[in-house]
């Protein structure tokens, strides 16, 4: 099958017309046209991968520096092999050329022409080693400005199809190379034909024994010599390691026959398939050393031309003879010289004449002192005239191509082809010897040379004879015109260029980053650091300047790393990915960014690819090995062990950098959880395992996540479960470091940091990271809370707990529960994250007491100390007294506060309810809740401070230990607009719900089902439904109705047993803008006549049994609504049968902005209202209603905390209503917020308070 090769992406960085992919596919297409070797590739394309290493691929890359090229390698062949069936066998090859050396497609002087290098170096990938006959393409050997290794010497397909072979009808001469009576390991055998061509070489074994195969039929001399130079031991695969570094050289060069010369030497006559034997006596050493070593490259000699040529060696000096291997080669006089190299230290200076007879091909020098030879193999290579004199017309084109050229020079042939800097052109055509016609390629603008390349391998270089032209670019459209960076933006236009690294794009001056480019449009990316200005486009050193881009502020993210330690489970199990790997050791899997990143100042787009490593980092950018042996940041290379160099990787996220390895249980996966623009990227290494400086597997158990948050571009390192040696970090590096790496930021570099639960956060700031400060502090020691000090439930306990950690957060709790203070004797410590508990299945003791015991552990893993509870005793006979508040919403949009007055010194446990009974739970949440209230305080707090939920739509219990416990509740939405207020009621089995076209709560405090019967006062119809035990349901209301249950229920409903013959409204308003309702509702059996007073006007309401109405006061009353009435509303009835009393009622007082409901309370002579609300836009009113009887009342304001009230006195005659605001009655209370009021009168009075802004009304109850 063809060997699959790709070419990294990024090309040769300094020619950007796209000849230098070309001439890669002419390299390989060159072996490939071997017809007597079975050679086949398939180019696969551009790859990201642009490292040397051991990852499925053969790839060929000009831009790696990782490689150990020395600074005279021109390119490296990197093979990998592997094991299969215990034989080693060969996997793949990267090509590396030596990115500080200059290449080039042209011919260009003092640079490497691209397709000779890489010809010879697919020698190596298909399994060539170097070649001691100069003359041939794998000799270890190259020139600059020469295109002569582009075509194969015989010699390079001889050892080609020695691997690959097919052919037939050729001959081979084999034999034994001895000296001394000893067999000779390393001697260079050559068979030279007829015409004096070295046309095959091989090297002897190790017994001596050697073969020269392919031999075209002819007859040959065949001669040894030793590797002493050019070409030594060393230049051969492995140096001074490899399989020929022991050869022998101490021997002098000798001819089959035991000759020392040509013409002497027995001739040997090979047949088709024939095979002839020659075995050679090598001479002795020369006495004096002499060897040409000089010219180490074969020199190409046109038949006719007379050339000075320079040769050196050792003993190159008066009294040597120089001849060729054929008598077309024509020395003339000799001029010695000194050292030229210094295996060279002699040299000497000839003039050669080459007869047009010449046999074409390469040819031997020979030296000879006496009986002494030494010959440099294949120093000359005989070709016909080279093409010479390149000119071309007409000189300039545009860069589009398909100008039709004239190419003038000389000694052009038939075949020839033409290359516009490095790029074939069309439809060539020669004319004649002297012209050539062909297309001009599409290209980039400026001079080009032009390349003619006749089919023998001779070759012209017309330097910069054509000119490409190129309009500037123009810019007719840019899209979007603003947006922050890494907004992709897309630049519509012309004449711009289809490779990105010819053109420049910069917003403001700030080069941008090129996604995709083609000739009319280009996508880049607005770089960070960009400001607002003109977009520029420069191609080939001419600009265009676009419309101004106007670079706004990113758009600020909540994304941000935890302070606390959150390891996100990343595993197959949860929906990760897991990633392959080519093996378990340094290996890399390429995967797709999820999303936009910024890692410094480096934009890396959506989609890329980039790298995770087995060795514990990710690349943002796409890589082809893994380096193993870390390095301190930032760094660009780092030193083995071994004393090879490797390099570090750009854009580098390293949480644990050393030498893993995956044991069979060992995974790496991915997730990426959130939705955009918030979500997080995961990499997780589990079960990993590292190795020590000789490769030895230290049995680690490691696993541990690097987490990236889209929009704040933060970084996290977390790291689970960290056991075994060197798993605290010792050995590897913990960082970041940007794509050019000279930017990084460090937590450690071979520093025993890392532990199980230990996690690190790198908080992106404008550019740059900023670790955050390890927290060193432990959290605040919790306040726990039980559920008060007594308990009648024999198995159960509950209790919540508080505690803060501002630097990494609370990770998670331990709690205990014992018999005496810190005990763990009941319970032993168990972890959670909630802050609160019920604990079931207990067999607590009477009159013992017991003991919640917490300690907060904090992100870093720091312990607090114990928070030990008050401690609640076991009493059988303890009967709470329980308020229930069936309603008390909290979200994001509405809230409830609730206020608690205590009569006398008590504890109230609080325990939040879902709708079904559930008690709430959750992180931060502490249910129950425990308050302490001295005689007279109150304690107003929202539902999110008592609890902990910042989201609740369940019921409270409140239980007290002792009687006289006050609830107000207040409900309403965050912008102020609305607001309502209640007392909590007593649960009751029969009560009335006197407002239509409103929601009933219903809560079942029972542990039975209630079953629940609702009447409609209009309708009569019935409707039955189920609320399950400790349930809760909310249901519309069309009209007022009367709910009897089987269990008692806790609603805002009126009792039954409420109901009174006289209600008293103590306060109404109509006119001016103010509304009053009256709703009333007889629940008696008999009919009911009733009489409605305001002020001095008054009106009759005849009920039905079993009957409601709603009535306008204004309307019932005739009163004009042009003026502002108050007062007080009362209700009197009388039934024919002197039944019981049977009125229920409510007043609702409305105005544009709101209203607030009055019940008909019983009169009273001391009760207290629950809050006070004059600042912050508040208003507080108050108003009474007195009977026959005048009444002197006094109004004392109490603060929160009870004490010495600011009081007032009031007289009110007999049937009188007044109004006043707490302000005017109370002077002391004009500014306060929180705290209560207690009204004391000599008579018994009616009493309603009432809140207020210029926006809302509340109602406020009398507790």
């Amino acid at each position: 099958m063809p060997i699959p090769y790709w070419i990294h992406e990024k090309g040769a960085p300094r020619i950007s017309n796209g000849s230098d992919f070309a001439a890669v596919q002419a390299s390989f297409q060159t072996w490939e046209n071997i017809q007597t070797a079975n050679i086949k590739f398939a180019f696969r394309g551009t790859t990201t991968a642009g490292i040397v290493g051991h990852d499925g691929m053969n790839v060929v890359t000009f831009t790696d520096t990782s490689a150990p090229l020395g600074s005279s390698t021109i390119a490296a062949t990197f093979s990998f092999f592997r094991t299969e069936n215990g034989q080693t066998m060969f996997d793949e090859a990267d090509i590396a050329f030596n990115p500080a050396i200059d290449f080039s497609t042209s011919g260009e002087t003092n640079k490497f022409d691209i397709q000779s290098v890489l010809t010879h170096e697919i020698g190596h990938l298909l399994g060539l080693d170097h070649s001691a006959l100069v003359s041939s393409v794998m000799v270890p050997f190259g020139v600059p400005s020469q295109l002569d290794q582009r075509t194969l010497a015989y010699d390079d397909v001889a050892g080609i199809m020695e691997i690959y072979g097919t052919a037939s009808g050729t001959g081979q001469i084999r034999g034994t190379i001895e000296a001394d009576g000893t067999p000779v390991f390393g001697a260079h055998v050559v068979a030279v034909d007829s015409d004096g061509t070295p046309i095959v070489s091989t090297l002897s074994q190790r017994d001596g024994s050697y073969i020269l195969r392919f031999l075209p039929p002819d007859t040959y001399a065949v001669y040894a010599e030793s590797l002493d130079g050019p070409v030594t031991r060393l230049n051969l695969g492995g140096g001074s390691t490899g399989f020929f570094s022991s050869v022998r050289t101490n021997f002098g060069t000798t001819y089959f026959g035991n000759v020392s010369g040509l013409s002497e030497a027995a001739k040997i006559a090979v047949g088709p398939n024939g095979v002839a034997t020659a075995d050679i006596r090598m001479f002795p050493p020369s006495a004096t050393g002499l060897r040409l070593t000089r010219p180490s490259f074969g020199i190409r000699m046109p038949r006719g031309r007379t050339v000075t040529v320079t040769g050196g060696g050792v003993d190159i000096t008066d009294g040597v003879l120089l001849t060729g291997s054929n008598s077309g080669l024509q020395f003339g006089p000799m001029t010695f010289g000194g050292r030229i190299t210094s295996t060279a230290p002699t040299s000497v200076s000839v003039q050669l004449t080459v007869l047009n007879s010449t046999p074409l091909g390469p040819k031997n020098l020979i030296v000879n002192r006496g009986t002494d030879t030494s010959i440099l193999s294949g120093a000359f290579v005989i070709t016909d005239s080279y093409p010479s004199g390149i000119s071309v017309s007409p000189s300039t084109g545009p860069v589009e191509g398909g100008t039709l050229v004239t190419v003038n020079g000389t000694n052009f042939r038939s075949g020839a082809r033409v290359f516009f800097a490095g790029l074939a052109g069309a439809d060539g055509r020669v004319i004649d010897s002297n012209t050539i016609q062909v297309t001009s390629p599409a290209n980039v603008s400026g001079a080009a040379n032009v390349v003619v390349v006749n089919p023998d391998g001779t070759w012209a270089v017309g330097s910069q004879v054509f000119g490409y032209s190129s309009q500037p670019p123009t810019i007719s459209r840019v899209s979007p015109l603003d947006g922050p960076p890494s907004t992709r933006v897309v630049i519509e236009g012309d004449h711009f260029d289809s490779r990105t690294q010819n053109i420049e794009v910069a917003f403001n001056g700030t080069t941008a980053k090129i996604i995709s480019a083609s000739v009319n449009a280009i996508t880049a990316v607005v770089p960070f650091g960009a400001t607002t200005g003109p977009i520029t486009v420069s191609v080939f050193a001419q600009t265009a300047t676009g419309p101004a881009f106007t670079v706004t502020a990113a758009p600020t993210s909540t994304n941000l790393a935890g302070r606390s330690f959150n390891f996100i489970d990343a595993s197959s199990s949860t929906g990760g990915t897991v990633l392959t790997f080519s093996n378990n050791d340094d290996a890399i899997a390429l995967v797709k960014l999820p999303f936009d990143f910024i890692l410094f100042r480096d934009i890396h787009v959506a989609d890329s690819q980039i790298s995770i490593s087995t060795d514990g980092f990710l690349s943002l950018e796409p890589l082809s090995i893994s380096e193993w042996q870390n390095a301190p940041l930032p760094s660009t290379t780092v030193l083995r062990p071994s004393g090879s160099a490797g390099t570090v990787p750009p854009s580098l996220i390293a949480p644990f950098w050393d030498d893993l390895i995956m044991p069979p249980q060992a995974a790496i996966t991915t997730k990426t959880v959130g939705a955009a623009p918030n979500r997080q990227f995961i990499v997780q290494w589990s079960n990993m395992s590292l190795l020590d400086e000789n490769g030895r597997d230290l049995n680690a158990n490691l696993t541990f996540e690097a987490i990236l948050f889209e929009g704040t571009n933060d970084i996290q390192f977390l790291y689970r479960s960290m056991s075994g040696p060197r798993s605290d970090g010792s050995s590897a590096t913990i960082g970041a470091q940007n794509l050019k790496r000279d930017t990084a930021i460090q937590t450690g570099f071979n520093q025993p940091i890392v532990a199980s639960g230990y996690f690190t956060t790198y908080h992106f700031q404008n550019g740059s990271y900023v670790e955050a400060v390890p927290d060193a502090t432990p959290p605040s020691k919790p306040l726990v809370t039980d559920e008060g000090p007594l308990t009648s439930n024999s198995t159960q306990l509950a209790a919540s707990w508080m505690s803060n950690d501002p630097e990494s957060g609370i990770r998670e709790y331990r709690y205990a529960i014992g018999s005496t203070p810190e005990g763990a004797d009941v319970r032993p410590f168990i972890s959670t994250t909630q802050s609160s508990i019920v604990v079931s299945g207990l067999n607590l003791q009477v009159g013992a007491t017991y003991y919640f015991a917490v300690k907060a552990i904090n992100g870093a893993g720091l312990e607090s100390e114990v928070g030990v509870s008050a401690g609640v005793r076991f009493d059988p006979t303890y009967q709470p007294q329980v308020k229930i508040i069936p309603s008390s919403p909290q979200s994001a949009t509405v809230f409830t506060g609730i206020a608690f007055l205590a009569k006398t010194g008590m504890s109230v446990v609080l325990r939040a309810f879902d709708g079904n009974g559930n008690l709430v739970a959750g992180p931060g949440v502490r249910n129950p809740s425990s308050i302490t209230l001295a005689a007279g305080q109150q304690y107003a707090k929202l539902v999110s401070e008592l609890f902990g939920l910042q989201s609740f739509d369940g019921w409270i219990e409140a239980d007290a230990s002792a009687p006289g416990l006050g609830i107000f509740v207040a409900t309403g939405s965050w912008d102020m607009l609305q607001l309502d207020g209640t007392v909590p009621r007593d649960p009751s089995a029969d009560f009335v719900l006197p407002h239509g076209d409103a929601l009933a709560v219903l809560v079942n405090p029972s542990a039975r089902p209630a079953t629940v019967t609702l009447t409609d006062f209009a309708s009569a119809q019935t409707q039955s439904l189920t609320i399950p035990a400790r349930g809760k349901i909310v249901m519309p209301l069309a009209g007022a109705v009367r709910v009897r249950s089987s269990e008692p229920l806790a609603t805002a409903g009126i009792p039954v047993s409420d109901a009174q013959s006289t209600l008293v409204f103590p306060q109404a308003v109509v006119g001016g803008g103010y509304s009053s309702t009256l709703s009333l509702v007889n629940i008696g059996t008999a009919p009911a006549n009733a009489t409605v007073t305001f002020g001095t006007a008054s009106a009759n309401i005849s009920l039905s049994a079993n009957a409601a109405a709603r009535v306008s006061i204004s309307d019932l009353l005739k009163l004009s609504g042009d003026t502002i009435r108050t007062g007080a509303v009362r209700v009197t009835s009388m039934s024919l049968f002197g039944a019981s009393p049977s009125l229920i009622g409510i007043l609702d007082i409305q105005n544009s902005s709101g209203g607030a409901s009055v019940a008909a309370k019983a009169t009273g002579t001391d009760f207290t209202f629950p809050y006070v609300a004059n600042a912050n836009g508040f208003f507080t009113g108050l108003a009474f209603a007195t009977g026959s009887e005048p009444a002197k009342i006094t109004i004392d304001v109490y603060s929160a905390d009870g004490g010495t009230p600011k009081s007032a006195s009031i007289t009110l005659a007999a049937n009188q209503q007044f109004s006043a605001l707490l302000s005017d009655l109370v002077a002391a209370s004009a500014a306060q917020l929180g705290g209560y009021v207690r009204i004391r009168s000599d008579q018994p009075i009616w009493g309603w308070m009432i809140y207020g802004t210029d926006k809302v009304l509340v109602s406020g109850p009398p507790l």
